[in-house]
């Protein structure tokens, strides 16, 4: 017989309340078979859990009962798009390496369903410090008076936010983009694309418009291609698709092609290779953001993007200064770098 959501969140509770800090919770498919429930029951279980405190969810580990409360460390949340993503679960591995290897303060994260009203949403209970990963939108002045609204520091991640009061660490995206134009051109690319991978936002683009101003002083060509994806819709084909389009329309009239991100890049290999063309023979790719599944393509993909770690360190350290009184907010750009890879050839090293 099914369980009762409210059931299902006591029961777990109270098996929380009764065991020691860091012991691990069952799997999320033994609670499913245990409860004969939905995963989306077991998980906003757990969320609520997570938000209250209780437990705290470790990437790629599973569930835990929190460490315990009485520790006096700041208590430092990460709040996430409810999205799959790699580039997230690495940002949350660096916070958690730096908490648990180096101590001074306790880190958990939940994430959060992607509505209009997702800042509003935005919840401070049971922590110090806030660290809020935006989604894919453009952050309205309404979005900036709720997060600046909340009763504790918090820092906004991979957004540009000038001279307002609210601490961030931001990519610096335009020059990301330069600098991918800058690979392609230097390997002698001058018919280059842009694949839209991301619904429109301050971040991606800049970084969009860092690559086409960069390549174009550079008296480079750039087609754009859209793909029209929307906040939170996962690619199943969209890239795909607007790759098969733009040959149909205009054949493959560029060498060199930027991925404004590099989560696209298992669907823009498979095109490539269904269409017969060869990676980097006849087309150079070169991806934004360092995910570790870049390394693994065949072949592996060149990037750019910001270290994890450095994000974390530049989170850490700049709320240490905020609790001790140094300053009240602060905005730090990480440095974007480039790992050059086999995706990127010289056209002048081709047959």
């Amino acid at each position: 017989m099914m369980a009762d959501r409210n059931q299902i969140l006591m029961e777990i509770r109270g098996e929380v309340e009764n065991s020691a800090p860091n012991t691990k919770l069952a799997t999320i498919r033994c609670l499913m078979q245990r409860f004969s429930t939905s995963q989306r029951t077991v998980e906003g279980v757990l969320n609520e859990l997570g938000e209250s405190g209780m437990v705290i969810r470790r990437p790629g580990s599973g569930w835990f009962v929190a460490p315990s409360a009485n520790d006096g460390l700041p208590r430092i949340r990460m709040v996430l798009p409810n999205w799959a993503s790699e580039n997230y679960q690495q940002l949350e591995r660096s916070f958690l390496r730096r908490a648990e290897m180096e101590g001074g303060f306790t880190f958990r994260s939940t994430m959060q369903a992607v509505t209009p009203d997702f800042y509003r949403q935005v919840q401070a209970d049971g922590c110090d410090a806030l660290v809020l990963v935006t989604p894919g939108s453009r952050l309205s002045s309404s979005d900036i008076m709720l997060i600046a609204s909340l009763p504790v520091p918090v820092v906004v991640l991979h957004c540009e936010l000038g001279g307002i009061g609210i601490s961030a660490v931001s990519d610096n995206p335009a020059s990301g983009g330069m600098m991918a134009a800058s690979c392609l051109i230097r390997h002698g690319h001058r018919e280059l694309a842009l694949l839209v991978t991301e619904p429109p936002s301050d971040s991606f683009d800049m970084r969009c418009r860092g690559f086409r101003e960069f390549a174009e002083l550079s008296g480079a060509r750039v087609r754009v291609i859209e793909t029209g994806i929307h906040i939170g819709e996962s690619y199943r084909g969209i890239c795909y698709q607007a790759l098969e389009r733009h040959l149909k329309e205009h054949g493959r009239d560029f060498t060199g092609l930027f991925l404004g991100s590099s989560s696209a890049a298992l669907e823009v290999y498979k095109f490539f290779s269904d269409h017969k063309i060869a990676i980097p023979a006849d087309v150079s790719v070169i991806g934004h953001d360092r995910l570790a599944s870049n390394e693994f393509l065949s072949p592996p993909l060149a990037c750019i993007g910001t270290d994890p770690e450095e994000i974390a360190d530049a989170v850490i350290s700049g709320l240490f200064r905020v609790f001790s009184g140094e300053c009240a907010y602060f905005h730090t750009r990480a440095v974007s770098h480039l790992l050059e890879r086999q995706s990127v050839c010289s056209l002048n090293s081709q047959p």
